[in-house]
């Protein structure tokens, strides 16, 4: 059973703002943290989510035609044909752009002060804007600098990685035949923005050095950002999971889902499958305390009743301020 918690508390619900404060010293006290996020941590940067009608969905659609859907630009199926392709590179360059311009949320910052203060075990992210990496955690899909005469390559190292990158990072770019991975440099954001995709610098180098060699040309990809769209493998699914595996092995003692509508299959399994073990390592206490905490502005739904022990009702920048006070 989920009990909830709307914030902020009406001064004269002392039982709320007693429960909130006792939530609030829990989350203190514990030194094993999960976090899981979704769009709803970003949204005060200024970062539409997808499903709103204001999302991402609903604005893809404004520059689309009738017979293709805000959501169809965001499933795999788009690169079957050259001119949805086209509308997907301009509306992720459209969107990159407003993230640039963004700054990371409380939320954000609430994150890398549990990392500071050595309590976060960590966090695991549905979100493509990176702001996690802007405030100083470290990321499955974190990239060299720029200035890096090489392409970059995914760091997997899990006692440095703060942030599990789910659907991976709109800052990246990877090719579609050698899967060589680039920072998404302006010179790449402008040809996206125009609804090409940019050359291969890594084809284009291999295929220049057979020639010189006066061997047969190959084929050169293009690059494509570094996300994962709908109904699509993931490129590094086996690190993803190696991350899950190792993290539910370490007794983690308190778990954060924090605005996300936990919609998607994979999310849903991670989600529950972290919340058994929370429970599983606190079933010895003399008084079960709750240690599976889903913070966000809806409900969660009938499916999510046995596994969330709270629900604060919110949003979450609201949520950490109060914790942290």
């Amino acid at each position: 059973m989920v009990v909830t918690y709307a914030i902020p508390a009406p001064d004269h619900d002392s039982e709320t703002q007693l429960a909130l404060r006792n939530l609030s010293i829990l989350v203190g006290s514990s030194r094993r943290i999960v976090i899981v996020t979704g769009a709803g941590v970003s949204r005060s940067s200024g970062i539409p989510d997808f499903r709103s009608a204001n999302g991402l969905y609903s604005l893809a659609k404004k520059n689309t035609p009738r017979t293709i859907r805000g959501s169809d630009l965001f499933d795999a199926s788009i690169f079957r044909d050259g001119h949805s392709a086209s509308l997907f590179y301009s509306s992720i360059a459209e969107l990159k752009a407003v993230i640039d311009k963004a700054k990371p949320s409380p939320t954000h910052h609430f994150m890398k002060a549990m990392l500071n203060e050595g309590r976060l075990l960590r966090v695991y992210t549905q979100n493509i804007d990176g702001f996690e990496t802007q405030c100083g955690l470290k990321s499955n899909a974190w990239i060299e600098p720029p200035s890096s005469p090489f392409p970059l390559r995914t760091v997997i190292d899990s006692n440095a990685i703060n942030v599990v990158q789910l659907h991976g990072d709109i800052h990246r770019v990877r090719c579609i035949i050698c899967s060589a991975s680039y920072h998404s440099s302006q010179e790449f954001a402008n040809v996206f923005r125009s609804g090409g995709a940019p050359k291969c610098p890594e084809c284009e180098k291999r295929c220049a050095d057979r020639i010189a060699r006066s061997a047969r040309p190959i084929r050169t990809g293009t690059l494509r950002p570094d996300i994962i769209l709908y109904n699509e493998s993931h490129p590094d699914s086996d690190d993803v999971s190696a991350f899950c595996e190792l993290d539910l092995v370490r007794r983690p003692d308190l778990l954060l889902v924090m605005g996300t509508s936990l919609k998607a299959y994979g999310i849903k399994t991670l989600v529950k499958d972290f919340a058994r073990a929370v429970h599983g390592n606190s079933s010895g206490r003399n008084k079960p305390q709750p240690r599976v905490i889903f913070v966000n502005e809806t409900p969660p739904l009938a499916e999510w009743r046995k596994v969330f022990d709270v629900h604060i009702s919110g949003t979450t920048d609201d949520w950490v301020k109060l914790v942290r006070e």
